[in-house]
């Protein structure tokens, strides 16, 4: 994250007196994309999973950039749509069929026996058994039959590997897995290897590609990161309402950092608007009435706080953002996007 991105924020926040606020840097985002555009081709398609920042600031931007989006349900279908090219892919990642007013969507079923829609192409969520690739949606690759695949039509598969943070090692392993399946069998025309890319530098996110290359000659290959795509793009800044015996903020885990996954790191903004504690450890808590609403702590050899310093919470991420809401009486956090 720039000074000049963070200053802008510190001012921004002052200025119009926020309580809570979300900052995103869009030129930061633009980046991103840009950087997948260049690992792309005819075989390799990025597609953007709507739920992980359903904000029309940057679905234009994916709409520009990439190859289409993941689509959950007719709200997330409707919100797209306007940034569509007729070219572009729209998958449904729903476990569970839904039926979409457009013929193009390739729709996820559980497994084999799902009602898919007649128009829809049909695709197969599976996991990897693993201790590093958990998730309950979707069919075990051991259990997937070949005979059930042809005779129910499916063409494609969504490869899910749950919710935990996951490295280049048990991602590499659950697309060595899936081609494992496929075999020499050439029914299954695309494959989506979806998302998990947060935990992974851009080099890894390269070797991936590189591998699903290798792996996969004779299907289309489409990836969506969602997190990955945030980076370094995201702060969520509050301020300090009390600092006795924890420091209170006016942010709170349950109402703005519920589906916050990635690790986060607390910075401190002072403003000398009071006389300032000193403190060697500090724990930050959010406003609400909720023993779990806990922000994290800081040690240092001095920390100086007083009431009114803003607090900073860096690598938030859009997730938590499409989750931002009231709680217990703590506003939503407004949302400011800045192009530095």
């Amino acid at each position: 994250m720039s000074n000049r991105f963070v200053s802008f924020a510190v001012k921004d926040f002052i200025l119009h007196a926020r309580s809570s606020c979300f900052y995103f840097d869009l030129a930061e985002l633009e980046a991103k994309m840009r950087a997948l555009v260049g690992l792309g081709d005819e075989q390799v398609k990025f597609i953007f999973p709507v739920k992980s920042f359903p904000h029309k600031e940057v679905l234009q931007l994916a709409g520009h950039y990439l190859n289409g989006f993941d689509v959950s349900n007719h709200a997330e279908l409707e919100l797209v749509k306007p940034w569509c090219k007729s070219q572009d892919i729209l998958w449904s990642s729903s476990p569970h069929v839904w039926t979409p007013d457009i013929d193009k969507v390739v729709m996820d079923g559980a497994h084999v026996n799902a009602a898919w829609p007649q128009e829809a192409t049909r695709a197969l969520r599976v996991h990897v058994p693993s201790p590093q690739l958990r998730s309950r949606f979707g069919t075990s690759v051991d259990d997937v039959k070949h005979a059930d695949l042809e005779r129910e039509g499916i063409t494609a598969l969504h490869f899910h590997h749950g919710e935990i943070p996951v490295n280049l090692s048990a991602m590499s392993h659950g697309l060595e897995r899936i081609a494992k399946l496929l075999g020499d069998h050439g029914h299954i025309t695309q494959v989506n290897l979806g998302g998990g890319f947060s935990g992974l530098s851009d080099g890894d996110v390269e070797a991936l590609v590189r591998l699903a290359r290798r792996l996969f000659r004779r299907q289309m290959i489409v990836f969506e990161p969602g997190r990955w795509l945030c980076g370094s793009a995201g702060i969520l800044v509050g301020s300090v309402t009390e600092t006795i015996p924890h420091a209170v903020t006016t942010l709170s885990r349950d109402g703005h950092l519920r589906w916050q996954r990635e690790p986060f790191t607390i910075a401190i903004h002072p403003l000398h608007l009071g006389e300032p504690q000193k403190f060697s450890r500090i724990k930050f808590v959010g406003a609400s009435c909720n023993e779990a609403d806990q922000l994290g702590e800081i040690s240092a050899k001095e920390i100086s706080l007083a009431k009114g310093d803003l607090v900073v919470v860096n690598n938030v991420t859009g997730y938590s953002l499409a989750w931002n809401h009231s709680f217990n009486g703590v506003a939503a956090a407004d949302v400011v996007f800045f192009k530095a």
